[in-house]
């Protein structure tokens, strides 16, 4: 696996998308979770929402951290992990939930080269 760190995040699909300033505080200003935390704790619909927030601000606020920098090189990032991984069952996810297997999906797509 080429990962740049295993600290890092993912994503901003979102390309219209722009947090609200009060939101970026919640992440940026003082994080009560760190990403990798937030994506460790996703298991349903609300807690996916809430990593992907916080991705979208770390992108917004750390992109020169990223490993793609572009929605195209992004996306293919992520697939070619899925591919590689067998999306998630070489990292013990195989029975984990479609929203956790997602979120670890966008993730992959900052991190892997």
């Amino acid at each position: 696996m080429n990962f740049a760190r295993k600290q890092d995040a993912i994503l901003i699909i979102f390309v219209q998308f722009r947090p609200k300033p009060d939101i970026l505080k919640i992440y940026l200003g003082h994080e009560l979770m760190q990403l990798h935390d937030k994506l460790e704790a996703v298991i349903d619909e609300a807690t996916f929402l809430d990593f992907v927030r916080a991705l979208t601000a770390d992108r917004l606020e750390n992109s020169q951290e990223w490993e793609n920098g572009t929605i195209e090189d992004f996306l293919e990032a992520a697939s070619s992990w899925a591919d590689d991984s067998e999306f998630c069952s070489r990292h013990g996810l195989s029975n984990a939930s479609p929203w956790k297997k997602f979120a670890v999906f966008l993730y992959c797509g900052k991190i892997y080269e």
